[in-house]
């Protein structure tokens, strides 16, 4: 049974014909002799509903009377299963050997969240200040059982405060997390340069750090900026490309654009000579709400150059949206704020095929992955339909530099990817993650992009997700360090705010001891970025 793929499905529903046993219990029913000839449908539910389920052995659709199966409760992620809640007797163990069918069941099993490592997580690793935009400055700590002692710097206390952290209530509660705030004052009085901080824990365990403190007027503007927005579960970056032309890929939900992506841009993006601001074009990786949706409040705000989407043509068997090509365009994408035809409703970009390139802004974009894959072996995508299988994922590189883009591509489109690639192509220093890295990984491609940087738009929810809190958190991440690679550091939005990458092309990024320079940009409550962010197109 694939685990990714029930990660993203979370409720088993109706998997297979019910049954249940163990090799010490029945489940408590006599057989019924006159039945013998009927068929039944067994039903399963897990609690909380994340990437835990149950398994049968033989796995049916329906089930004979008399049959026996095999239940087995397995937890994903972090969670470990606790007891049987229906189906089966609440002491019974796990697997459940000898379950006998009989009529029609649900099986339900509840399961509980543990901590997310054995070790103390710290994020970001690197904190950028800039003195003529003082702002206190904000680092994630999941103790994981390590009591955080002291902050400090060479030996010294660091002045710092502990903040509450809320989550989205569709998370289960994260254990020992905290918030530590380092405020304005301390760090201005440091003076430039950069400062190692470390965070000390129980047992001799220590974490570091560094704050990056830039004088008034000694930053500078970089050839190419990428601008990962904080959007909830959605997606939604900016690229400043070496040109000036600007690239949004994806939108966040309109609720969420209105509330970070538009004000930050207006707050930002220069403006022409009539007072207009500009995005030049925009991607759609594929038509689900956290990615499109907010299209609607970037057309009333701004001048929009182009629009390009990728699609899969109906019928989209995913189906939990409405289909793209309606001619009614109910999402309102075919006329700007002053009423006039756009142009763009959604159609299917000629330019998104697997393994096109586009030269765009002074940048190399490839399509690694998109709804028409054309002259590629019909297995890349076989029965997988559905939107995020098909949605785009691209490489772009300027001077050696390489931003990878995963869209919301699960494992069977990321194999393909790396087979007719080549695990050299896909190495990248930034690797925005495949679906928010809620499901669907697969490590083999994630070792091959070997980046400094991981970037996953999220929210808490993707602790609760097997795809991160085992492959990428407790997998990937420790071989990189083991193997002594590049890998720096590793952003959740909505634990860090938007995040600003900065790339200088003079940089030969042929070399290993090359690093772009990133800084994070803390919410405060999730909702008011409170200052602006330096050396970006108005200064």
């Amino acid at each position: 049974m694939n685990k990714n793929f029930l990660s993203a499905a979370l409720c088993l529903g109706i998997l297979a014909a019910g049954l249940a046993g163990c090799e010490d219990a029945d489940n408590g029913t006599e057989p019924d002799p006159v039945s013998d000839d009927r068929s039944f449908r067994i039903s399963t539910e897990v609690t909380p509903q994340y990437t835990s389920y149950i398994n049968l052995e033989p796995e049916k659709d329906r089930y004979q009377f008399g049959d026996t199966v095999k239940v087995t409760a397995e937890g994903g992620g972090r969670f470990s299963f606790v007891q049987w809640e229906e189906g089966i007797p609440e002491q019974a163990p796990n697997p459940y050997n000898q379950f006998v069918v009989t009529s029609d069941t649900m099986i339900r099993a509840s399961f509980e969240a543990g901590y997310l490592s054995d070790r103390p997580l710290l994020r970001p690793q690197n904190q950028v200040f800039y003195e003529e935009e003082p702002r206190d400055l904000y680092f994630m700590i999941h103790e994981n059982r390590h009591t955080l002692q002291s902050v400090e710097k060479n030996g010294e206390a660091i002045p710092h405060s502990i903040d509450e952290i809320t989550h989205p209530p569709e998370t289960a509660e994260l254990p020992d997390s905290r918030l530590v705030r380092i405020p304005a004052e301390y760090v201005m009085e440091k003076g430039t340069g950069t400062h190692e901080v470390s965070f000390h824990f129980e047992e001799g365990v220590q974490q570091d750090a560094t704050i990056s403190v830039v004088g008034e007027g000694e930053g500078s503007t970089h050839d190419m900026n990428i601008i990962s927005f904080y959007v909830d579960h959605g997606d939604a970056v900016l690229i400043d490309l070496p040109n000036g032309e600007t690239l949004l890929i994806d939108t966040g939900t309109r609720d969420y654009a209105e509330r970070y992506v538009v004000p930050f841009l207006k707050r930002h993006l220069p403006e022409d000579g009539d007072g207009n601001q500009h995005i030049d074009h925009v991607f759609i990786t594929h038509w689900h709400y956290d990615h499109f949706q907010g299209l609607g409040a970037l057309l009333e705000n701004f001048e929009i150059g182009s629009v390009r989407y990728n699609l899969a043509a109906p019928p989209n068997y995913y189906g939990d949206y409405d289909d793209f090509d309606d001619p009614g365009d109910p999402y309102g994408f075919g006329t700007d704020r002053h009423g006039n035809d756009t142009g763009f409703r959604p159609v299917h970009s000629d330019d998104f095929y697997v393994g096109n390139t586009l030269d765009l802004g002074g940048a190399e974009i490839t399509v690694l992955n998109a709804a028409d894959y054309r002259e590629y072996e019909p297995f890349m995508f076989t029965d997988e339909v559905h939107r995020n299988e098909r949605s785009l994922s691209i490489r772009l590189e300027y001077n050696g530099f390489v931003y990878s883009a995963g869209g919301d591509t699960y494992q069977h489109a990321q194999g393909a990817i790396l087979e007719h690639f080549g695990g050299e192509f896909l190495r990248s220093h930034v690797f925005h993650a495949n679906h928010h890295f809620h499901g669907g990984i697969l490590d083999e491609y994630l070792l091959a992009a070997d980046p400094v940087l991981f970037l996953s738009s999220a929210n808490a929810a993707v602790y609760d997700r097997d795809a991160y809190a085992r492959v990428v958190l407790n997998e990937v991440i420790p071989a990189f360090k083991e193997h002594d690679s590049r890998f720096t550091d590793n952003l959740l939005s909505f634990e860090v705010g938007h995040t600003v990458v900065r790339v200088d092309g003079s940089k030969d990024w042929t070399d290993e001891s090359a690093r772009p320079v990133y800084d994070t940009w803390f919410l405060n409550s999730l909702y008011d970025l409170e200052y602006s962010v330096p050396y970006l197109w108005n200064d």
